[in-house]
C-alpha cells in the first residue's frame, strides 16, 4: 500500500495565528477595563443644573435645562427647579448616569425672563 506524504501534525496557517492573537489582545483589555473599573474609588453623585437655552411658547417660554453628574455614581429620581422672575417650575428625571448628562425642559407663563437652575434632590437607585 501507498504511504501517504501528509505529515502527522496539521499546519495552522498564519492567519489563524494572526486571529488567535488578535482574539487574546481583545480578551486581555475587556479584562483590563473591568479591573481599571472595580478599583477605583466610590465617587457619590456631583449634580449640576444650567440652562442652557430658552424659547418661546404658547403661554409663555420654554428653558431647556442640561443637568450633569460630575461623581461616578449614578443618581435617580433627580429633582430639578428653575425659577424666573416670581414663578417656579419644576421636574424629576428618572436617572443621570455617572459622568453623564441629561436635558430637561421647564415651561414658565408670561415673557422670557432670565432663569436660575439648580437640583433640589436625588436618591441612590
Amino acid at each position: 500500500m501507498a504511504e501517504s506524504s501528509q505529515s502527522s501534525s496539521p499546519e495552522h496557517p498564519v492567519l489563524q495565528w494572526i486571529m488567535a492573537g488578535l482574539g487574546l489582545v481583545l480578551t486581555l483589555a475587556a479584562a483590563g477595563v473591568i479591573v481599571h473599573a472595580a478599583v477605583q474609588p466610590p465617587s457619590p453623585p456631583d449634580l449640576t443644573a444650567q440652562v442652557t437655552a430658552t424659547r418661546p411658547a404658547a403661554a409663555g417660554f420654554i428653558a431647556q435645562i442640561e443637568i450633569r453628574n460630575l461623581g461616578r455614581d449614578t443618581a435617580a429620581a433627580v429633582q430639578v427647579e428653575g425659577r424666573s422672575g416670581g414663578e417656579t417650575a419644576s421636574t424629576t428625571v428618572d436617572y443621570v448616569p455617572g459622568k453623564g448628562r441629561t436635558a430637561v425642559a421647564l415651561a414658565f407663563p408670561g415673557a422670557p425672563a432670565p432663569v436660575e437652575a439648580r437640583v433640589t434632590g436625588w436618591s441612590e437607585p
